[in-house]
Order: C-alpha cells, then sequence, then structure tokens
C-alpha cells in the first residue's frame, strides 16, 4: 500500500506504508525459520508467528516491546552462530554415513544466517516505524472520493480493528 504524508518539504507521494510490509516480513521470517528448524530446535518459529499477530495491533508501546524484545533474539541467534557456524562447517571428522547430516547441518546453518540479516534489517524498520507516539494506537486511514464531481475532502473509512475484517467496537 502506499500513502501520501507530510513532511518538513511538503507531501510525500506513495510512500511505502512499512505497517502492513514488516507483518508480511514476519511472516517470510517465520517460513525460514520452520525449514532452519530441520536440524535444530528454532525459536524463531513461534516467535515471528507472535510478533505477526502482535504488530496489527498497532499499539505503539507493544510494538517497541516487540522491537526491543527482537533486538535481544537478534543477539542470541549471532551468538548461536558464532558458537555451531565452525562446528558445523569444519572439514574432516565426518563418517561416510553422517554426510546426510553434514548437508543438513549447512542448510540450516545458511537459513540461520539468511534470517539474521533479515531480522538486522527488521530490528532497524521496526524500531523507527514503533517509534512516535507511545501509547496511542495508530490513526485511522482515510480515503479520498475519487469519483467524476467529488469534491476530494478526505473522510474516514470504517474503523477496522486489529485484524483484517474485523471492525471496531
Amino acid at each position: 500500500r502506499t500513502r501520501t504524508t507530510q513532511s518538513t518539504w511538503g507531501p510525500r507521494e506513495n510512500m511505502v506504508d512499512f505497517q502492513v510490509w514488516i507483518p508480511r516480513v514476519f511472516a517470510f521470517c517465520c517460513a525460514v525459520a520452520v525449514l532452519s528448524a530441520l536440524s535444530r530446535p528454532d525459536y524463531n518459529v513461534p516467535l515471528f508467528g507472535f510478533a505477526f499477530f502482535m504488530w496489527r495491533l498497532n499499539n505503539k508501546d507493544e510494538q517497541f516491546k516487540l522491537t526491543v524484545f527482537m533486538l535481544f533474539t537478534f543477539i542470541i541467534d549471532l551468538a548461536w552462530i558464532i558458537y555451531w557456524g565452525p562446528k558445523w562447517t569444519k572439514e574432516g571428522g565426518v563418517t561416510e554415513s553422517a554426510k546426510w547430516e553434514d548437508g543438513v547441518h549447512r542448510f540450516s546453518l545458511a537459513l540461520s544466517i539468511i534470517n539474521l540479516i533479515i531480522k538486522f534489517f527488521l530490528v532497524g524498520l521496526m524500531f523507527v516505524t514503533s517509534r512516535g507516539n507511545p501509547g496511542a494506537a495508530a490513526k485511522p486511514r482515510t480515503q479520498t472520493a475519487s469519483y467524476p464531481g467529488a469534491s476530494g475532502l478526505a473522510r474516514p473509512s470504517v474503523q477496522q480493528g486489529p485484524y483484517p475484517g474485523s471492525r471496531a467496537l
């Protein structure tokens, strides 16, 4: 989705709405973590699943807490890769019967590194998006009339609930 925002230098057209894209990145990272869990117990699967639903509540305080928690898990993932990476990629010492396991370990390690890189950029994006007016929910979206003869005045759209298809009370 795109939106128009007001900046110091005037309106910016077609700015990407990161509030919409962040849950999509959570879902993608969850899928990568599922594949990574082939050879390691990966806490990223429930983490990204939880973050997917939590982010969509649009509570800035909760989003900031989730951002700090994601930063903490980034550090844990980095420590895991630093510890297990060299052990799973060392040459030699692999018996003929364990070659399949070596391949699974390398695959899992590669996906863990991909997830770590995405999480690094995601934490930065979450921080930028979640700061602002703490405790306030996101403003309701407005839409302008676009039919011929319309005045072009913005009117509030139907108040949406925290999940798609739900309505606010």
